[in-house]
């Protein structure tokens, strides 16, 4: 999985650091430096679709500029360092997200907690005196409560559909000094999305803007149609899936973004979590092709 994966054009600049690989199926753009510690790739397509490629080019600041002409040579020292990909197939409209069913809730707010018994503890409310509580217990089944209650659903996959009570929901840690998520959770918005407050998993260790998780299940993913990041969130856990995503403060996201930082207006630091190299994403994220990837450059005579 990519640390970034924009299915439209895209452009980067200095206040985006990735740790990690990236990839654009639309036309890239970069502006100024640009942090990046692994692969940036782009499939330059004017229409995205799957295995897509288009014109071996990219956008230095407001000019176009195809790839050989940016090449290092003896009289024209290189203008890029590391690795730019240009015609690797296009990704997004390849992807494909497993059948979800799960949870299906109303709600204006949902708090993410973990219980000292390490069960995942859920609370959504329509207004502040209306909430229901969810707990995922630790042998994978969801139950009605903050105790075990009879059994809600039976292996239950982490899924819970959310549709916004208002003009959005806003999702936010029951702690903001502890962590919030204990399993693999999925959570789809038929809207827009708030996330206010730190969202951390339980087995992933941090530092400063470090982030190292062991070999645990413990997964968010967020969808929405916008996703709109408060000031008070400096640290989320989670996979983002969006084609807004509004930053107005400095965020280090351990995990991936899936749609183009359209509103970074702060330094937004993408750190990608090792374990999706090995395929652990929570259930709502889409799966790319199983395919080779390889990136070619065509010379026209």
């Amino acid at each position: 999985m990519y640390a970034l994966l924009s299915a439209g054009d895209t452009t980067l600049d200095s206040r985006v650091r990735i740790q990690g690989d990236a990839h654009v199926d639309g036309r890239l753009t970069l502006r100024g430096t640009v942090d990046l510690s692994g692969a940036l790739s782009t499939s330059n397509c004017q229409v995205v679709t799957a295995g897509c490629v288009g014109a071996a080019e990219v956008n230095l600041a407001d000019t176009r500029t195809n790839v050989m002409s940016i090449l290092p040579t003896p009289a024209h020292p290189a203008d890029l360092t590391g690795a730019l990909s240009v015609g690797q197939a296009g990704e997004t409209a390849g992807m494909t997200t497993p059948g979800l069913s799960g949870l299906t809730i109303v709600a204006s707010t949902v708090d993410l907690g973990v219980l000292a018994s390490g069960e995942q503890y859920i609370r959504a409310c329509v207004s502040f005196f209306a909430c229901t509580t969810y707990l995922g217990t630790t042998d994978g089944d969801l139950h009605e409560g903050s105790v075990r209650n009879a059994t809600l659903i039976s292996g239950w996959t982490g899924a819970i559909g959310i549709t916004p009570a208002g003009s959005e929901v806003v999702i936010r840690p029951v702690n903001p000094d502890a962590p919030s998520v204990a399993r693999s959770l999925s959570l789809v918005v038929t809207g827009a999305a708030k996330v206010d407050g730190n969202l951390t998993y339980t087995q992933t260790s941090c530092s400063v803007d470090s982030c190292t998780s062991d070999l645990s299940t413990d997964a968010l993913s967020i969808q929405a149609s916008r996703v709109t990041v408060t000031t008070r969130t400096v640290r989320t856990h989670a996979t983002v899936i969006t084609d807004q995503f509004l930053v107005t403060a400095p965020l280090t996201l351990f995990g991936s973004l899936i749609g183009a930082p359209t509103g970074v207006n702060a330094q937004l630091y993408i750190q990608g979590d090792a374990r999706a190299r090995t395929g652990l994403a929570p259930v709502g994220v889409p799966r790319l092709a199983a395919r080779w990837r390889a990136a070619t450059v065509t010379v026209d005579q």
